[in-house]
């Protein structure tokens, strides 16, 4: 192998591996993408259950008092602690 010979494999070498860590970059920004997107998602449902359940929360009272032997629920009896 003459000097000419190494620069060029040298020089294949290390494009070849520039453009795979290019490739990587731009494959890693869009995976932070996605991921920036399923939080935001994750936000809204987590927004939509809290609804959901303050929701059904504004009923419980009335039906747990139906059936319940004293006429509400534990979590409205005072604590002793």
């Amino acid at each position: 192998m003459n000097l000419e010979e190494f620069r060029a494999q040298t020089r294949s070498a290390l494009e070849e591996s520039l453009n795979k860590l290019q490739a990587a970059t731009l494959l890693l920004t869009e995976l932070e993408t996605q991921v920036t997107e399923a939080g935001r998602t994750i936000q809204v449902l987590t927004r939509i259950i809290e609804d959901f359940i303050s929701v059904q929360g504004d009923g419980l009272p009335q039906s747990q008092e139906q059936g319940s032997p004293e006429g509400g629920t534990s979590s409205e009896q005072p604590s002793n602690g």
